[in-house]
C-alpha cells in the first residue's frame, strides 16, 4: 500500500507542477502585458487560482494519506523486527510519536528511520545496503522537501510588484518539482522494500 500511494504522490506533485506552471506563465503574461482587456485578465487569473487551489488540495490529501499511511508502516515494521529478535531502540509507539514532536522530529524520526534499516540490515537478507540508500536518499529529499514547502506559504502583500509575484510563482514551480523528484525516489525505495520484507 506504501508503494502504491508514493506512485499517487508523484502523480499529484506533477499535477501540481503544471498548476504552478500555469501561474507562473499567468505572471509573467502580466508583467508583459499580454492581455487585451481586463475581463481577460480575470478570467486567467480565476483559472489559474482554480487550477492552483485544486491541485494543491488533491496534493494535501494524497500527501496526508502517504503519511498516515507511512506511520503504519513504521509501527508495523518495528514490531516485526522485534518479533525477529532485533531490539529496537525505541518501541513502536514512541517511533509513531515522535513524528508529532515540534522541531526535534527532524532529529528523532531520523534516529528511528536509522534504528529500522539497521534491523532491516540485519534480519532481511535481501535488503542490501543499495537499498537502503534509496530510502535513506528518499528521507534526505522529502525533509528538504518540508521546508521547502513551507516557503512557499509566504504571500507578496497587496502593493507588492509584480516580479515578486513572478518569482513567488517560479519557486513554487521549482518546489513543485523537487516534491515529484523526492516522491520519484519514494516509489523506488518502497518498491525494494516491498519486495525485500514480504516475509516479515
Amino acid at each position: 500500500m506504501l508503494f502504491g500511494v508514493s506512485i499517487a504522490a508523484v502523480c499529484a506533485s506533477v499535477l501540481t507542477l503544471f498548476a504552478e506552471l500555469s501561474n507562473f506563465q499567468f505572471w509573467l503574461d502580466v508583467k508583459n502585458a499580454s492581455f487585451t482587456s481586463e475581463a481577460e485578465l480575470m478570467s486567467r487569473a480565476t483559472q489559474a487560482d482554480d487550477f492552483t487551489s485544486s491541485a494543491n488540495q488533491i496534493y494535501f490529501l494524497v500527501y496526508l494519506t502517504l503519511f498516515i499511511v507511512f506511520l503504519v508502516w513504521c509501527n508495523k515494521m518495528t514490531k516485526n523486527l522485534n518479533d525477529l529478535g532485533y531490539q529496537t531502540s525505541k518501541g513502536s509507539k514512541w517511533v509513531v510519536g515522535s513524528f508529532f514532536i515540534p522541531i526535534a522530529n527532524f532529529f528523532l524520526v531520523f534516529g528511528s528511520i536509522k534504528d529500522l534499516l539497521t534491523g532491516f540490515g540485519r534480519h532481511v537478507p535481501a535488503l542490501t545496503n543499495d537499498r537502503q540508500k534509496a530510502l535513506k536518499m528518499w528521507w534526505i529529499l522529502i525533509s528538504i522537501s518540508t521546508l521547502l514547502n513551507r516557503a512557499t506559504y509566504w504571500e507578496p502583500n497587496a502593493d507588492a510588484a509584480i516580479e515578486q509575484y513572478l518569482n513567488l510563482a517560479g519557486f513554487s514551480a521549482f518546489v513543485a518539482l523537487f516534491n515529484a523528484i523526492s516522491f520519484g525516489f519514494g516509489v523506488k525505495a518502497f518498491k525494494q522494500l516491498r519486495d525485500s520484507t514480504k516475509r516479515i
